[in-house]
């Protein structure tokens, strides 16, 4: 969706909006293997900075709730660039449960539980854990269209037939008939 520059000014604004401009020190690296995974990792200062130098350790900026705040701007952040160049795609930073979806989050696999699962005659944990969790989501999914199409049916069976009333078409002889009748 986004090129290398795209990407590299669009994680640098966001550093500076969220963590620069609030006094810590922002160190973006930008990784892309070309297996599909282009991502950032930001390290930042706990310390407060000021014309002294290093300060105190702000505990402030690793307030949980801030996790989410930041979460919801990068989403915010990223949406707006995709909707920009008329991508339908987004982004969405709340959780599978919060959005109302009946999945199963995976879990963080990391470099050295993949690098173990490629091993010959071995599996890594993680990754196994992760594959069990997308069998359960495909039997979850196939079970929740299963269960949809049992409530389309439900609604159809309950609803009163109504009722179809079709006129026969008259007959030339019918017409004829009842012409030529005395009355």
């Amino acid at each position: 969706e986004l090129n290398r520059e795209e990407q590299i000014k669009l994680i640098t604004e966001y550093a500076k909006e969220n963590y620069v401009d609030k006094g810590m020190i922002a160190d973006v690296c930008v990784h892309d293997k070309g297996d599909g995974n282009p991502h950032a990792h930001i390290m930042l200062t706990l310390r407060d900075i000021d014309k002294d130098g290093f300060g105190k350790k702000n505990r402030d900026w690793n307030e949980h709730s801030l996790a989410t705040e930041y979460r919801k701007n990068w989403a915010e952040k990223v949406n707006h660039e995709l909707e920009k160049r008329g991508h339908e795609q987004r982004l969405d930073h709340r959780s599978y449960k919060e959005q109302g979806i009946e999945k199963i989050p995976t879990i963080h696999e990391g470099a050295i539980a993949r690098k173990i699962d490629g091993r010959e005659n071995q599996i890594g944990d993680r990754c196994e854990i992760n594959r069990d969790i997308a069998r359960e989501n495909q039997r979850l999914e196939q079970y929740q269209k299963q269960e949809k199409l049992c409530q389309q049916l439900k609604v159809m069976a309950e609803r009163e037939p109504e009722p179809v009333v079709q006129k026969q078409p008259e007959l030339p002889q019918q017409r004829q008939k009842e012409e030529v009748q005395p009355s």
